[in-house]
């Protein structure tokens, strides 16, 4: 009886701290290619010349790795700053280039 309590007890934690296959996952903001994706998106869909910051990134397994990304942003001749996210797809068998799903900034 005792093994059986132990094994329910050893399989409950293992369940708790186990990650869940599909679900979003906190990434480290200095991941190389989160800088090489966002530095194509912001000179595709914002100035060129905007400075930026990755304040984080969540991945998540989808049909390809969905990338949601919150960084800010710096104007170098304004000195406007904004706070953005962008939600992107990389579908790395069709192109390394990231696909756009969504794109938002608000000024700080």
């Amino acid at each position: 009886m005792f093994s059986f309590k132990l094994f329910a007890l050893i399989a409950l934690f293992t369940l708790a701290y186990a990650s869940c296959p599909g679900c979003p996952e906190k990434q480290d903001s200095n991941l190389p290619e989160v800088k090489k994706h966002l530095e194509h998106i912001v000179k595709k869909e914002m100035d060129s010349n905007v400075l930026f910051n990755v304040v984080s990134v969540t991945t998540q397994v989808v049909a390809g790795i969905k990338y949601t990304v919150e960084f800010e942003t710096e104007d170098p001749n304004t000195h406007v700053k904004n706070e953005c996210k962008v939600v992107y797809v990389v579908q790395s068998w069709i192109t390394e280039l990231p696909n756009v799903l969504n794109l938002t900034c608000n000024k700080m």
